[in-house]
């Protein structure tokens, strides 16, 4: 026979309410009394009904994460912030739904809440549930959303300064437009070499090419100029690897004929790069955190929270890479 709540309540001595409170996490159970009740559902082997908790409550505990996976998507960025989201679900008592198309097809899941990641210039509202941005809205959604990012026009200008120093010539190859992060990243770029009266020397990457084919192709045509560039500043690893293979086929070395920095360079691969690699510490784990935090405030009061954007540091962690 399959045992119940009030099963477990009577074998835990302890109230129907509580034993629903210690499984749902609603209200505060004392880790004496959550012992007690867990034991007692372990001996009976208590399975909670998820559907019929979430038809009695009207909470899922699921939020969703949405992002658009495709053959440029940056797994180790994303799935550091992830991780930062789960840690906080975790403790919170709530699941995780990965919604890989980027679409935020919130209104048929069973969520209680969305966090969008890696938005696009195109993007919408979600209007159906709480939602959480990781990375900046577009401009005409400014002020209806609340979102966590990086300061990204601050962290280029200050990669470009660093450049400036020792180079005249500074590439930037950013990624695709229509994400909203790349402008941010170009108008921080374009503020300092205008400062320092230097070539604007900025492409993003078409829409249809891959970030490490563009890299090299356009490197190379850079790279062979009579007059050639002497500094990259790159989206991420993908088209460092690319720059790294190019340098080599030329016969050239970093940073003796050119410098490389990229923005984003995930831990695992950072150390295949000889000279080990000039990069941006954008802290994304502390990104999910803080969106999964604020989200489920959210959710707790029912209201947006103010303020709507909260800014998490990044630091530019300079290596051999760049001539300085």
């Amino acid at each position: 026979m399959v045992a119940t709540i009030n099963d477990v309540a009577k074998l835990a001595n302890v109230s129907k309410s509580t034993v629903s409170n210690v499984f749902s996490k609603k209200k505060y159970i004392s880790p004496e009394l959550t012992e007690k009740v867990l034991a007692a559902a372990k001996e009976l082997n208590f399975q909670t009904n998820y559907f019929a908790r979430t038809l009695a409550t009207k909470t899922s505990k699921i939020i969703g994460i949405s992002f658009e996976a495709n053959e440029n998507f940056n797994s180790q960025f994303q799935l550091n912030i992830i991780k930062g989201i789960l840690s906080v679900c975790a403790k919170q008592g709530y699941y995780l739904l990965i919604e890989p198309t980027g679409k935020g097809r919130d209104d048929y899941l069973p969520m209680d809440g969305m966090i969008k990641l890696n938005p696009s210039t195109d993007e919408q509202v979600f209007d159906t549930v709480p939602h959480v941005w990781v990375g900046l809205p577009p401009e005409n959604e400014l002020g209806q959303v609340c979102f966590v990012d990086n300061d990204n026009q601050l962290i280029s200008q200050e990669l470009t300064s660093m450049m400036s120093r020792k180079h005249r010539k500074i590439v930037y190859l950013n990624t695709y437009e229509n994400t909203t992060v790349a402008p941010e990243r170009y108008k921080g770029y374009l503020k300092e070499i205008n400062e320092k009266k230097l070539d604007n020397l900025h492409f993003y990457t078409p829409k249809d090419a891959l970030l490490e084919d563009f890299a090299y192709h356009k490197a190379k045509e850079l790279l062979l100029l009579d007059n050639p560039v002497d500094a990259f500043i790159l989206d991420s690893d993908l088209m460092a690897l690319a720059i790294y293979k190019l340098a080599s086929e030329l016969d050239l070395q970093i940073p003796e004929d050119f410098s490389v920095a990229v923005f984003y360079s995930s831990i695992n691969v950072n150390n295949i790069f000889k000279p080990e690699l000039t990069s941006v510490d954008l802290n994304e784990y502390e990104l999910g955190k803080t969106a999964a935090q604020l989200l489920i405030q959210q959710l707790q009061s029912n209201e947006l929270i103010i303020p709507n954007c909260i800014n998490i540091s990044g630091s530019i962690k300079v290596t051999s890479s760049v001539k300085i």
